[in-house]
């Protein structure tokens, strides 16, 4: 839920609400994570923008060696970065953010994509 005129932030952390991948693949090879970030979510119904923002800190990620709560390491959304795949070939990255909602915001449904683009950097 979010207020008008009152900004509202999702952790990375948060179980249920932040936005979750799990990214498998080949045991400990290194991998660039970048992710596609939309500057405003769209209203369901109308063309009204919800201005939302990610800080070098909104996204987290586990090798399963710690969990959400307990992530491996923690990167900034808004450049491509590299890491290695856990020893079971896998990763979960979480992100959050934050909306920027005005006094005159129309209620109801928003939303954007986030893209993850995961490729192999053959280091």
């Amino acid at each position: 839920t979010v207020t008008p005129s009152v900004d509202k932030s999702v952790d990375k952390a948060a179980p249920g609400f932040a936005g979750e991948w799990e990214v498998t693949g080949t045991a400990g090879v290194e991998i660039s994570l970048d992710f596609t970030l939309p500057d405003s979510l769209s209203h369901e119904l109308d063309s009204v923008g919800l201005r939302i923002d990610f800080n070098s800190t909104d996204v987290s990620y586990d090798d399963g060696s710690g969990g959400q709560l307990s992530p491996t390491g923690v990167i900034d959304p808004n450049g491509p970065t590299a890491t290695d795949l856990g020893g079971g070939g896998q990763l979960s990255v979480w992100i959050g953010g934050t909306v920027h909602p005005t006094l005159s915001q129309t209620g109801g449904n928003y939303a954007a994509d986030i893209i993850l683009t995961v490729a192999y950097t053959g280091s």
